[in-house]
């Protein structure tokens, strides 16, 4: 499992040469928050971001992204 996680808060964050994790934060970064228009990294939404291996030797990407303000759907 490759995790990244800006905050630095978790203590399974891998270094920041992890290919697959800078890949997936890359990726992230192209999400816009469809009000403010701003990539969701730069606002601080994303909670976690890691690729989880699977059987068949591939990757699925689990994401947890936080609300822009208390109430939002």
């Amino acid at each position: 499992m490759s995790e990244h996680n800006p905050k630095g808060t978790n203590s399974n964050t891998p270094a920041s040469n992890s290919p697959l994790a800078d890949a997936l934060w890359a990726a992230l970064g192209t999400v816009e928050d469809p009000e403010l228009r701003r990539p969701i990294t730069e606002l601080g939404m994303v909670e976690r971001a890691q690729a989880v291996s699977e059987d068949d030797g591939g990757y699925v990407a689990d994401v947890k992204i936080l609300l822009t303000i208390e109430g939002c759907p």
